[in-house]
């Protein structure tokens, strides 16, 4: 989204996060940090309130997706010591890990947490307001600019807020309180874009990133349930990772027949056939969001979905079920993927599997899933 530049308090904001000065995301989640406080009311806010916003703003992205913050970048070490320290993991809700890092005497009380958190202390709530006095501070070094900028906050009626370095706390000036109320939605697009800017510079090779900063709202694995119990139906499947059949006998033992992708959602965030398979409830869970060990599991994944596709060509009337193929490539047209009655090659057809899937793979090792075997 882009602001309203004919707004002072917008061209404030492009010179705040000016994507030269944007070394870390430091300033971005700082910011977003206070524009929630902001909306639920509050003009007077303590600097840990703040680091806690940012802790939980950009905890998914780090936990569940594995994004690079970037060497400099302060976030991941903080977020990666809590979730190795108290096992959160990325199913928990905002609101809650919001809560613990407030609230929690636990978490309250470790020496070494809150040394971190205190660390943005020091750089966070002074460096957005940089772009207001630079001139004023241009050349001075980290502790004296320090100083000026929350002299010159004082008196500022230009600047986003007042530090008050005794308490650790900012005082929002009145027109930013009311310019963000009234524009928290556009500012709300506007910020989330520098950050998907700043994500895609330090993560080149992965995908979906703008999809990447929150969790998702629901997901939905009908068509991947319907299409693999289908084809169980009339040619039982083995489970790649155990060898036994997905038959009811099994079920107590390994758990219900379940769907699970073989390059991890969380990394390649779509629900497209040609990565899917079914396998049980416990054994997809104990894979949970890693990498199969490919020089195990590949080829006989491959061959699950040539044996799966040549039927449903030959059985289904709904071909359009069978266009989820299209995506991966090979010599394979439009009409002979999706026109009933013809044979797939073999070698081509698991060639165009091995080719799509290999080079996500490898990006999502290097990003640093980890690889899985039964």
């Amino acid at each position: 989204m882009q602001l309203d530049m004919n707004r002072q308090e917008a061209i404030w904001l492009e010179r705040m996060l000016e994507r030269s000065n944007m070394v870390t995301s430091y300033k971005a989640y700082w910011m977003i940090g206070v524009l929630e406080e902001i909306i639920e009311g509050h003009d007077v806010i303590d600097f840990d309130k703040v680091v806690s916003r940012m802790i939980t703003n950009s905890w998914y992205p780090i936990i569940q997706y594995k994004l690079n913050f970037g060497f400099q970048d302060q976030l991941g070490k903080v977020i990666y010591y809590i979730n190795d320290t108290y096992h959160y993991g990325a199913e928990i809700k905002k609101t809650n890990l919001l809560n613990l890092l407030c609230f929690s005497s636990e978490l309250l009380g470790d020496t070494t947490l809150q040394n971190m958190k205190k660390a943005f202390y020091n750089m966070a709530p002074y460096r957005l307001l940089s772009p207001f006095f630079r001139e004023k501070t241009k050349g001075l070094k980290d502790q004296k600019k320090n100083r000026l900028i929350t002299q010159l906050s004082q008196d500022s009626q230009d600047c986003f807020y007042k530090i008050d370095e005794p308490n650790k706390m900012i005082i929002v000036n009145p027109h930013w309180m009311d310019y963000i109320n009234e524009n928290q939605v556009v500012i709300k697009g506007w910020l989330q874009n520098k950050l998907i800017i700043y994500l895609q510079v330090k993560n080149p090779s992965v995908p979906s990133i703008p999809f990447k900063l929150e969790p998702p709202s629901s997901r939905n694995l009908t068509k991947a349930t319907n299409y693999w119990k289908r084809f169980n139906m009339v040619e039982p499947i083995k489970d790649i990772y155990t060898g036994k059949p997905l038959t009811s006998e099994y079920y107590e033992e390994l758990g219900a027949f379940s769907i699970d992708h073989f390059i991890p959602w969380s990394f390649v965030l779509h629900d497209e056939l040609w990565n899917l398979m079914p396998t049980f409830k416990h054994i997809n869970s104990s894979k949970s969001d890693k990498l199969p060990l490919l020089d195990k599991y590949l080829m006989e994944f491959c061959d699950l979905q040539y044996r799966a596709i040549n039927y449903m060509k030959q059985s289904t009337s709904n071909q359009k079920i069978l266009e989820d193929y299209l995506t991966i490539g090979g010599s394979d047209t439009t009409a002979s993927i999706i026109k009933k009655g013809s044979y797939v090659d073999q070698v081509i057809f698991t060639e165009s599997i091995k080719s799509a899937l290999m080079p996500i793979y490898q990006i999502a090792y290097n990003q640093g899933f980890e690889v899985w075997e039964h």
